[in-house]
């Protein structure tokens, strides 16, 4: 596919952010839970303009893992994933593969870093 616009990398994460964030369930007991990950549509302006963004291949799975105290303290995301973003205001659309691994590490305060 040829490429006729580039995102900021800081756009395609925070889509990708977005996703997780949203499909990131509470655990009521401790142990690894591996389940299906969901993405939803949705509509942003983090770009300065308009867009809408799907999932055209959406095959991912996250690997829960928890603390002591029942809190989410891992996530690992594998799969295949792509997310179509397009301009709201000109229709112009791309596509990227955001397939692979992804290691989440939730911090007592809230705070979480990203790793592959």
């Amino acid at each position: 596919m040829n490429v006729r616009i580039r995102l900021p990398a800081t756009a395609v994460l925070a889509a990708a952010g977005v996703l997780i964030a949203v499909a990131t369930p509470t655990a009521a007991a401790a142990g690894p839970k591996r389940h299906p990950v969901e993405s939803f549509p949705f509509t942003s302006s983090v770009c300065g303009f308009e867009v809408t963004a799907t999932n055209p291949v959406d095959r991912e799975y996250e690997t829960d893992e928890f603390g002591p105290d029942g809190s989410l303290v891992r996530a690992t995301v594998t799969g295949a994933l792509t997310i179509e973003v397009t301009r709201v205001d000109t229709g112009l659309t791309i596509e990227r593969n955001l397939s692979g691994r992804g290691v989440y590490d939730y911090h007592p305060d809230g705070s979480f870093t990203l790793t592959d």
